[in-house]
């Protein structure tokens, strides 16, 4: 008993076998570090710049959390004596415990929302071999029932601009308006990149003919693509809050077999220009309705929409009313009420600028409208909905 005691006030060391080049990764430290900070027996020790050096195979380790990416690196972890973590959900049977995202539940968050959109053309782009790709297609594929499908190891999909011919074919295969589920962002961005290359001839445009939807939101990443990569987000930080209460749980002497996998809902999806688009019947009311949901911040008018339309405003009007059940006016107060929302949501922005960058020209307006529509002030929406601090779905 006494040894059991100073044993639990040891130093306790943590090997973080995780490079922290992406935001995943970030995400999942920044979790870690988080629950270690609460740990004062913790000491993180790793291979990468920021953690305490981990030196050569000697280090006495208490526990492990790790990215694992492939099997052979799992295999000898898990021969290291001590208990492992995983967060990469790359791959199982191992033998060690796993905190990862619900892919399964991504998947069908994605299917969802481009249902939502109006799209009955799916496909799904994904990462050959690895567990977290097949989990996401189960719950997209088991939500929308059919889509087609194209799949490459992931090193592929990492070359952006090389070996693409069959990938393009694919594309150009697939019935117009399609929405495309890509795995992760790395293989959105490829679509992207592929489709913004491909000859005009060939009309892949991006979300016009391909919508396109990734997971990660790698917000750089899927900023700088062309257009914009909409991104499923993901609770980096609670996976690797997780991962490390787990580890200590499993330190204790008394500790219990825990449940060998547990799952982390994802977040919000990021909506940005490459799924902007909605799909109508109607021609007439597509262009419409798309001119509103791409420009409504803009400041534009009923009649700055009809200027977009070959059609006349009662003609419109009445069109536009079957399908969406709203005005042109509606639907364009609607937009700009939504875009408020992801600015509030996802900045620190004042209501001021929040207001003209929503395209409602001034505070007070912006007040009057929200009100209207949402019940409550702008200030009060914002109180109830900012997401926790340092969770990886900053809107951009």
């Amino acid at each position: 008993m006494i040894y059991t005691f100073l044993r639990m006030k040891e130093c306790k060391k943590i090997g973080l076998f995780i490079t922290v080049d992406d935001a995943y990764t970030r995400g999942i430290v920044r979790g870690i570090i988080k629950f270690a900070r609460q740990e004062t027996n913790w000491t993180l020790l790793g291979h990468d710049w920021m953690f305490s050096p981990l030196d050569g195979k000697d280090t006495q380790l208490d526990g492990i959390i790790s990215r694992i990416e492939n099997k052979a690196d799992g295999y000898t972890l898990t021969k290291s004596g001590v208990p492992v973590i995983d967060v990469a959900g790359a791959y199982t049977g191992c033998g060690y415990f796993e905190v990862n995202n619900d892919d399964y539940a991504t998947g069908v968050k994605a299917a969802y929302h481009l249902s939502q959109l109006g799209h009955t053309s799916f496909a799904w782009a994904g990462a050959d071999g690895v567990q977290w790709s097949r989990c996401r297609y189960n719950g997209f594929i088991t939500t929308i029932l059919h889509a087609d499908a194209f799949e490459k190891p992931l090193e592929w999909w990492e070359q952006l601009n090389l070996e693409t011919a069959e990938l393009k074919n694919w594309l150009l295969s697939l019935p117009k308006p399609a929405a495309l589920f890509a795995a992760n962002d790395t293989i959105g961005l490829k679509i992207i990149t592929v489709c913004k290359n491909s000859r005009e001839d060939e009309k892949l445009s991006v979300p016009a003919d391909i919508a396109v939807l990734g997971v990660d939101n790698e917000d750089i990443l899927c900023e700088l693509a062309t257009p914009p990569l909409s991104s499923i987000a993901l609770n980096c930080v609670e996976m690797g809050f997780s991962a490390a209460a787990l580890l200590e749980k499993m330190l204790q002497p008394d500790h219990t077999v825990p449940a060998h996998c547990i799952t982390i809902p994802p977040l919000d999806i990021i909506e940005r220009e490459s799924t902007r688009i909605l799909v109508t019947p109607d021609k007439l009311v597509n262009t419409a309705l798309n001119f509103i949901i791409n420009s409504a911040h803009t400041g534009i008018t009923v009649e700055n929409v009809l200027e977009k339309v070959p059609a006349s405003r009662r003609n419109l009007e009445q069109r536009f009313r079957n399908i969406t059940g709203k005005t042109l006016h509606e639907a364009i107060i609607d937009e700009k009420i939504q875009y408020s929302k992801k600015l509030m949501r996802y900045s620190d922005a004042a209501l001021a600028f929040i207001a003209e960058q929503s395209g409602f020209g001034s505070l007070q307006r912006f007040h009057k409208e929200f009100r209207k529509k949402e019940g409550c002030t702008p200030s009060a929406w914002k109180r109830n909905n900012q997401p926790p601090r340092g969770t990886n779905n900053n809107y951009q």
